[in-house]
């Protein structure tokens, strides 16, 4: 492979990180650094066409909120049963509720997102649940 038949672009590394975390692959070591950043390169900005940039682009910026979707989640299941205020409980009750539905929420944004870029789907991160097929 000669130096002129590869593409290189600069990429924000803060967006690579993310859509590494939204994938569920936080980089940890060369061979996974290697395989997400060649992934983000397949789906994100650094695509070939401008559809593919625009969807690639959709996808992770979905991926990665998605992804402090459930972390947030994660993070507040255990605090319904560590309140005593009925009110504050009931509180965090509904906001989790209403997490957990957001979460639902984007899962079909994705799905969909996928569904008008059929090439993204085997670059996809996301899970076959995700992604409507299971």
């Amino acid at each position: 492979m000669s130096p002129r038949s590869l593409r290189v672009a600069i990429v924000n590394a803060k967006r690579v990180r993310d859509f590494a975390k939204a994938s569920g692959r936080p980089a940890k070591a060369d061979g996974v650094d290697a395989e997400v950043i060649a992934r983000y390169g397949r789906v994100g900005p650094a695509g070939s066409d401008a559809g593919a940039d625009a969807a690639g682009r959709e996808l992770a910026e979905l991926l990665a909120f998605r992804q402090r979707l459930v972390s947030e989640i994660t993070a507040r299941q255990q605090q319904p049963g560590q309140l005593e205020t009925p009110l504050l409980r009931r509180r965090a009750q509904a906001d989790l509720a209403r997490l957990r539905r957001d979460k639902a929420e984007f899962e079909l944004l994705l799905r969909r997102a996928i569904r008008r870029a059929p090439s993204l789907a085997a670059a996809s991160p996301c899970s076959p649940a995700c992604r409507g097929s299971a």
